[in-house]
């Protein structure tokens, strides 16, 4: 059991494939059970980074990571990269669910995320969640807002502009 790492540069014609071990892609891989096995980084390209340090996130046009040859935990992820944090994440699983993941970097420190998923090609999507980050690079100013408990990015904006204003 392997994982495939596929990748196309933005300035090269050819794609590159990197091979590793399914230990490291994951962590704390327990009994070859990879259902509950958890990455060890969010995103394929990071794997990427640590074999090869010269490239950087703006480099990749897409990237995939596929594990093949598991009883019942084979996947494929890909990831279309656009500029910043920008994004396009899909998952399929052998069992047929897939999720799709659109991050897009509005502002300079402000990213929206949009997961939406389905059990099989038979199944309706389902929006899991769509959530607004400020200051989302893991600061103390860090804030998480979530479209489901009612947060909406005009009132984010309106009440922000109200509290800078009223501290000039």
């Amino acid at each position: 059991m392997k994982i495939y790492l596929t990748y196309k540069l933005k300035n090269k014609d050819s794609i590159e494939e990197i091979i590793i071990n399914p230990e490291e892609y994951f962590k704390d891989l327990e009994n070859d059970n990879y259902d509950e096995a958890i990455a060890k980084h969010d995103d394929e390209w990071q794997y990427i980074l640590e074999l090869n340090p010269l490239l950087c996130i703006q480099d990749f046009e897409y990237s995939t990571a596929e594990l093949r040859g598991s009883k019942n935990s084979d996947f494929i992820i890909k990831t279309n990269h656009f500029d910043n944090e920008t994004k396009i994440k899909y998952k399929k699983e052998n069992s047929g669910y897939e999720i799709i993941i659109q991050c897009i970097q509005i502002a300079k420190n402000c990213i929206s995320i949009t997961r939406m998923e389905r059990d099989n090609l038979n199944s309706e999507w389902r929006n899991i969640n769509i959530n607004l980050a400020l200051n989302y690079n893991g600061g103390e100013n860090e804030k998480w807002y979530n479209s489901k408990k009612g947060d909406y990015i005009n009132q984010i904006i309106i009440d922000e502009e109200i509290k800078t204003t009223a501290d000039k």
